[in-house]
């Protein structure tokens, strides 16, 4: 048996490990993208901005 507090807290860290292993996922094709372009400029859009510059 499990207690529940306990239980929440894993399920936190599980919610949270998702998340972080996600936006992991996204940076990394953020670093192909402007790998593969180095010599380009490439539009950026609000959603864009908030990836790298926003408060979460």
């Amino acid at each position: 048996m499990v207690r529940n507090d306990l239980k929440e807290k894993l399920d936190e860290c599980m919610e949270k490990l998702a998340y972080h292993t996600g936006k992991r996922r996204d940076f990394a094709g953020w670093v192909q993208v402007l790998r593969g372009n180095a010599e380009e400029r490439l539009e950026a859009d609000m959603e864009d901005w908030l990836f790298y510059f926003g408060a979460n």
